[in-house]
């Protein structure tokens, strides 16, 4: 199984990107990271590392007023991979998710971190999460098929990987 490496910080505010890059910089020391927003074109998208062969993905944990109190990042070597995500969400994996159509915390975070290795977003339909032997796999309605597994994350919070093949 392919490692992936993990880093986690507290974080408010405007300084979670600043947050996340350093955090990001001290996992891949030779990456240099920049992010491009695909829809609009601006510096807010996902990180993008160049100088090394691996994906990066960060997301912001909020707590119960939304506000944003952590910074999650991970990086996965490239090896085929097309895609990667993480999702992070306070909570327990048994928490109703609060969203129309999805059962518990856990899964929705394993569907945000699989929207997010798919590189659809949250636009589209929501995946289907199965589990799998090595953790689990979501699909959607044309069969893109995205691998993931849950992972250790700071005290509270829940945390999923999921990545893609071409």
């Amino acid at each position: 199984m392919t490692p992936i490496r993990v880093a986690w910080a507290a974080a408010t505010g405007l300084r979670r990107r600043e947050v996340a890059d350093a955090l990001l910089g001290d996992l891949v020391p030779t990456a240099e990271i920049s992010r491009v927003c695909p829809r609009c074109g601006g510096d807010h998208g996902a990180p993008l590392l160049t100088g090394t062969d691996a994906l990066a993905s960060a997301t912001y944990v909020r707590d119960g007023m939304n506000r944003v109190v952590g910074v999650v990042v991970a990086v996965m070597e490239r090896r085929g991979l097309v895609g990667f995500g993480i999702d992070a969400q306070a909570g327990e994996p048994a928490d109703p998710s609060g969203v129309l159509g999805v059962g518990t915390l856990r899964d929705w975070v394993r569907i945000e971190a699989a929207a997010k290795a798919e590189g659809r977003g949250l636009r589209a339909a929501l995946a289907r999460v199965t589990p799998s032997e090595n953790g689990w796999t979501a699909a959607w309605d044309g069969a893109d098929i995205v691998r993931g597994r849950d992972l250790d994350g700071p005290t509270g919070v829940l945390l999923s990987a999921a990545w893609r093949t071409a």
